[in-house]
């Protein structure tokens, strides 16, 4: 079994971003980690995308709380959010 690939950096970069939830404007954010894994298991950290706490842990509508249904109720394209952070984080890091 493969691990999951760790980086700092990345997970450092997605707490500098804005809420992903539209309509929320909060920069204070976490890295949530949204990728596929089994039992047990956490995903590679360039799978987490930025939620404020309410969003990602503690709300009623939170990724915690809603699980897979989180996504079609905030109309949220997982992979596309996760892609877009990939992109920015790597031409940020090439400058």
């Amino acid at each position: 079994m493969k691990k999951p690939e760790r980086n700092a950096a990345y997970l450092r970069f997605v707490r500098t971003q804005i809420c992903c939830v539209p309509g929320c404007r909060n920069w204070i954010t976490e890295a949530a980690h949204v990728g596929a894994r089994g039992l047990g298991q956490r995903c590679s950290d360039r799978e987490a995308i930025a939620l404020c706490q309410k969003h990602h842990r503690t709300g009623k509508h939170s990724q915690h709380t809603l699980g897979k249904n989180f996504w079609s109720h905030h109309g949220l394209d997982k992979d596309a959010i996760v892609a877009d952070l990939n992109r920015r984080f790597e031409r940020e890091r090439a400058a």
